[in-house]
């Protein structure tokens, strides 16, 4: 399971970036994507369910992202 957790100092970098350059420049970082082993999912109140290969569910989730990014580069 992928999951956000936030940056405050990263906000703050990007309000600031922004209002200092008056829109012209962002500097974007409120955060990052993490991928949540699946013994963590039940903190985040999701079910547990154990999935027959965790490794291989765990390869897939950090393969989507870059792979979207890939596919849209080709696309556009």
């Amino acid at each position: 399971m992928a999951n956000f957790r936030i940056w405050a100092l990263g906000i703050a970098l990007t309000l600031i970036t922004a209002v200092i350059s008056q829109g012209q420049f962002i500097f974007g970082a409120p955060g990052a994507v993490f991928i949540a082993p699946a013994a963590g999912a039940a903190s985040f109140g999701y079910a547990m369910v154990r999935s027959r290969n965790e490794d291989k569910d765990t390869m897939e989730i950090s393969a989507a992202g870059p792979g979207v990014n890939l596919a849209f580069a080709i696309f556009f």
